[in-house]
């Protein structure tokens, strides 16, 4: 059986180690497509979980990032990872889920290591996905129709796909993962973000 880090090491390396790195201030990009809706039940006012299905990708928006070029720093933009759990790849995608690119010398295959997967793992294996039961405005109150983008999107194994922390307003928001789990991840995809350079693919 395989042994993973503990949460409550994970939320120290990631959430405390990176406190410049604030995942709230990802400028995230509209990850098109369709999402699970009948994974999570939902009860009129009240919030409700249901267990996470197995997940073999996901699929995250890396913030834009300064990084060292020479005597200067040079700005790297955002970037939509797909995250291979199975094989451990690390695959740039557009709008569409496709291959940005092929790898070339230049910019050779990235891989997740095996710390970056048993982490991964940790966050994926405790969570239980969380759906907001949708918000019944008062007469007096006004839903702020302000989209936000999800952060991240699950690929099961059954073929299905989980977009996270998505919103369509303020009284109608998506799934989500449950406690603090969404920080942990967010953590993880910036950390990830500012070493991707290093995420060599081991022979």
């Amino acid at each position: 059986m395989k042994k993973y880090v503990p949460l409550s090491l994970i939320f120290f390396a990631l959430v405390a180690g990176f406190q410049n790195c604030s995942p709230n201030g990802l400028n995230q990009t509209d990850m098109a497509g369709n999402s699970v809706s009948g994974e999570v039940s939902q009860a009129p006012g009240a919030s409700q979980s249901s267990p996470l299905p197995a997940i073999e990708a996901i699929e995250v928006v890396t913030p834009s990032s300064l990084v060292p070029n020479g005597s200067t720093m040079q700005r790297v933009a955002e970037k939509t990872l797909y995250l291979d759990l199975q094989s451990g790849s690390i695959s740039e995608v557009n709008s569409d889920g496709q291959p940005v690119d092929p790898p070339t010398p230049a910019s050779p295959r990235r891989c997740l290591t095996q710390n970056d997967l048993s982490i991964l793992m940790s966050i994926l294996e405790s969570a239980q996905l969380c759906q907001a039961a949708p918000a019944s405005a008062s007469p007096k109150e006004v839903c702020a129709m302000i989209y936000k983008s999800p952060y991240a999107r699950l690929h099961s194994l059954e073929g299905h796909s989980i977009d996270l922390g998505e919103a369509h307003s303020s009284c109608d928001r998506g799934p989500d993962l449950c406690g603090s789990n969404p920080a942990l991840l967010k953590a993880f995809v910036a950390n990830l973000a500012a070493h991707l350079q290093e995420k060599k693919c081991q022979p």
